[in-house]
């Protein structure tokens, strides 16, 4: 059987937009979709039934089912006619989405949240999920978009085929063209640091194109920073796809500031290709 698209809630609005991107992409997969909602309650040793007197609908229990509920039915909504499991776990956010993704083949997330999730963007958490988790990882962020193109981050080295691969694979699915970019250092006064930078956007997009030939192909060649280029191109974009690993300009994309300013500033959501 096909993996199932992950998806992470945490009943935040930016949960339930994840929620409903993830349940968009398991449809154009064709496979199911796995909700998880983590909390740490019952770690605690508090109560997680009603309090006395309170409704029998009260309670923190009640609270993450109704979680993981609204979340389910926000998918089907989305996706008619899409399988939906659910899983209430507990524990550390991270780790256990790092531990899902192990049987998934995407994972996805919202760029803001509450309780565990908060702050997802801005430290241990997102390094956690996008440098450890075994699949893919989207973070959904921006205003839904049905059309434009998807873009990716073009640099030399396997991690950038790997983005280029998916990226043509979501445009495929989408009905969409790409936009590959390519942010080159020291361009010199002369035109032999374009030629080279052009040469290589070429070389790495070549064998996908060959085998996407329905796929349209548009490319940008840039001396600004790689952050700025891509967060700049995602203006209208579907979808911005990274390799984990870059050299160049990309370099370090996942691990440092690069990353953290395409999440924080992208205008659709980012994808990182494990």
């Amino acid at each position: 059987m096909s993996l199932p698209v992950l998806v992470g809630t945490d009943g935040s609005s930016s949960a339930i937009a994840a929620v409903r991107w993830a349940a968009a992409e398991a449809g154009r997969r064709g496979v199911a979709l796995h909700v998880i909602h983590v909390w740490v309650w019952p770690l605690m040793k508090v109560r997680l039934g009603p309090a006395p007197g309170a409704p029998a609908g009260a309670g923190l229990q009640a609270q993450a089912d109704m979680t993981l509920a609204e979340a389910a039915a926000a998918a089907r909504d989305t996706s008619p006619g899409l399988a939906v499991t659910e899983s209430l776990l507990v524990g550390d956010v991270a780790a256990r989405l790092v531990a899902a993704s192990r049987e998934a083949q995407l994972l996805v997330v919202g760029n803001r949240g509450l309780g565990g999730f908060a702050g997802l963007l801005l430290g241990s958490v997102s390094a956690s999920v996008m440098a450890q988790a075994a699949c893919p990882t989207v973070v959904v962020r921006g205003r839904p978009q049905t059309d434009g193109p998807v873009v990716v981050g073009v640099d030399e080295g396997g991690a950038a085929r790997v983005a280029v691969d998916a990226a043509f694979a979501a445009a495929h699915r989408v009905r969409a063209g790409v936009l590959a970019v390519h942010a080159y250092r020291n361009p010199g006064a002369h035109s032999g640091a374009v030629s080279a930078a052009r040469a290589l956007l070429e070389r790495e997009l070549a064998v996908v194109r060959e085998k996407n030939p329905s796929v349209p192909v548009t490319t940008r060649l840039s001396t600004h920073s790689p952050a700025r280029e891509l967060v700049d191109a995602s203006e209208g974009a579907q979808l911005v796809v990274v390799g984990e690993r870059g050299s160049g300009g990309f370099a370090s994309l996942v691990v440092g500031t690069t990353s953290i300013a395409l999440c924080h500033h992208a205008h659709c959501p980012v994808l990182v290709q494990r």
